[in-house]
């Protein structure tokens, strides 16, 4: 068993592969566990209903996360699919359907700003949400390329990604923006877990959101960056 720590929670976990202990490396803590997390055979087939040849440990890791998550939910804790990096002291998120762009934009702030930009996490960054704030961790699941940073940061905005043939953007109110997010949120299962996480939704769609139609260019990184930080580069 090892003991990392998660959005301000130290986590004990019990696992039978190796593939997790590497993966959490740089979130390990000797803070006594609030609990631990442990997956069976059962929690391993959840991960994988199509049967596919998916190594045990990656499996075993992907539903530990899975409880963490669900128990974080009571905690005031989201897990958000999406791209999360730090520019100026404040967290950005980028978030868009699978496959169009989420960490393709973030790879142009990368690119376009070089060493202002941390990326806090690639994929699966967890929120904190709590009245008038929200924070933005990283944690180990970091997406293909496992772009991600044991850190924190006040999130300032969200993105909402497309990709079309000019780069535009408008703010959403959050009662527009409220079902885009749901749609890129964990929910837990239960009916007292499902309204608790709504409610935190609500909060989330206060920060402010953005929906941008934008092309793969330096341009598009520019106009997100200049609308989001409410500065000129």
């Amino acid at each position: 068993m090892f003991v990392m720590e998660l959005a301000g929670h130290p986590i004990g976990v019990r696992c039978r592969y190796r593939y997790l202990p590497a993966l959490c490396g740089a979130y390990l803590t000797r803070r006594a566990p609030e609990w631990v997390a442990e997956a069976g055979e059962a929690d391993l087939a959840r991960e994988n209903p199509e049967g596919k040849n998916y190594p045990p440990g990656y499996l075993e890791s992907l539903a530990i996360y899975r409880q963490i998550c669900e128990r974080l939910a009571a905690e005031d804790v989201v897990l958000f699919h999406g791209s999360a990096l730090a520019f100026g002291g404040k967290g950005y998120l980028f978030a868009a359907p699978s496959g169009t762009g989420k960490s393709t934009h973030a790879r142009l702030w990368r690119e376009e700003f070089g060493d202002q930009v941390t990326m806090i996490n690639d994929d699966k960054p967890l929120l904190h949400i709590s009245p008038g704030q929200v924070t933005v961790y990283g944690t180990p699941w970091g997406g293909k390329d496992n772009l991600q940073t044991n850190m924190h940061a006040p999130l300032a905005g969200i993105l909402l990604l497309r990709q079309v043939g000019e780069n535009t953007i408008r703010p959403l109110s959050p009662r527009e923006a409220f079902p885009r997010l749901m749609g890129q949120t964990h929910r837990v299962d239960s009916p007292q877990g499902l309204l608790h996480s709504l409610d935190l939704l609500r909060e989330l769609a206060r920060v402010p959101v953005y929906e941008m139609g934008c092309t793969i260019s330096p341009q598009a990184a520019r106009l997100a960056c200049r609308t989001l930080t409410q500065k000129e580069l």
